[in-house]
């Protein structure tokens, strides 16, 4: 059986009960569901995303990048 997917989601708060701050987040929720494809979902902060230690645990070498127009 293949792994289940984890869905990273953003909140504002560790006691946010609102909406996440990503777009592109409910939009892949919602294709999952769509296609009956089971997930999990796991909420974190951005506060934890950029100082959790997340890059090592992603694989990734910065959390955020900067915004470019080009």
């Amino acid at each position: 059986m293949p792994s289940p997917i984890i869905l990273y989601d953003l909140i504002p708060t560790d006691t946010s009960s609102g909406p996440s701050f990503s777009p592109f987040c409910m939009r892949a929720r919602l294709a999952l569901l769509r296609k009956n494809i089971e997930f999990e979902t796991k909420f974190i902060t951005y506060h934890e995303l950029r100082f959790g230690g997340w890059k090592e645990k992603l694989g990734v070498e910065l959390a955020s990048g900067k915004y470019s127009r080009g």
